[in-house]
């Protein structure tokens, strides 16, 4: 199966830049709370340094802070902090952090890249499933560990799914980063649950109930925060892993549907059809006809 971009195989002009993307990891590991390399005892300050490379940390506790280019950031649990060559830093002892520093080949060294995944990422955002970004860390270093072609191979995919995650975790942060605490932690728990029990009868009800919060209020400031509600979020969600499922998979319809939470196959083809233009058995087949070899 192969998928068309823009009814041909040519590659979008806007989009070359990030297939050309060659990320090469420099340096990865995990540092304890009670690493005092660089930090002054007294004060518990580092000196200033310039980034020389993209670096990457992912924070695990709260309490301290970063100042990056004269503007201070506070550091809590799952905050990432995304760093440019150029820029420059000093920061306040923190908790246990996993670092990683790449650049995207090794003549790239030093260089900014501008494209639209780079542009997109804040120098600070938080994620709202910190495990999941841990198991990217620990599946990088474990490839790192070992030597060969193997290694090589893997940690290069493993970066390039650690990249993609960064760029989902962005999307959703613009999308919330507005909000007060209060609201943005009820969308990122009602989020959150939603893509964990995708495949399960839930509905406002379900949701509203695991953030111990009136159906109607809830609905209210998810609406609000999200441009739509829960529901029609929770609807593109599931259509989104049946569209993947059906080009991905042999599995029926009515199978993918079940997968995906809908209460019949009938209502999934009705929506389906409604959000891509066509059933999801023509979907299936003008994408399989588009195999060539």
């Amino acid at each position: 199966m192969s998928i068309y971009v823009d009814g041909s195989f040519n590659r979008k002009e806007e989009y070359e830049k990030i297939y050309e993307l060659n990320p090469r990891i420099e340096y990865i590991c995990f540092l304890p709370s009670k690493t005092t390399y660089g930090f002054d005892k007294t004060t518990g300050l580092c000196a200033a340094r310039t980034v020389t490379n993209y670096e990457v940390a992912l924070f695990l506790e709260d309490g301290g802070y970063s100042v990056i280019d004269g503007v201070k950031y506070d550091i809590h649990k799952g905050s990432i902090r995304f760093l440019r060559p150029g820029q420059t830093l000093y920061s306040k002892k923190f908790g246990d952090f996993f670092s990683l520093h790449f650049s995207f080949s090794r003549k790239d060294e030093g260089r900014i890249v501008e494209n639209d995944f780079i542009n997109s990422i804040p120098t600070l955002m938080t994620t709202h499933n910190i495990d999941s970004y841990i198991n990217l860390f620990r599946e990088m270093i474990e490839a790192g560990m070992e030597d060969g072609v193997e290694s090589v191979l893997l940690i290069k995919s493993k970066m390039m799914k650690f990249l993609y995650a960064l760029y989902q975790t962005a999307i959703s942060y613009q999308r919330v980063s507005a909000l007060n605490d209060n609201s943005l932690s009820i969308v990122l728990k009602a989020m959150e649950y939603m893509e964990v029990n995708l495949s399960k009868d839930i509905g406002l009800d379900e949701i509203s109930d695991c953030l111990d919060l009136h159906p109607v209020y809830f609905d209210r400031v998810f609406s609000k925060s999200v441009g739509i509600p829960p529901i029609t979020y929770l609807k593109d969600l599931r259509l989104n892993k049946a569209k993947l499922l059906l080009v991905t998979t042999n599995l029926k319809v009515a199978k993918i549907a079940q997968m995906c939470g809908f209460s019949t196959s009938s209502y999934f083809i009705v929506q389906f059809k409604k959000k891509y233009g066509s059933t999801p058995s023509e979907y299936r087949t003008i994408n399989n006809e588009n195999l060539f070899f």
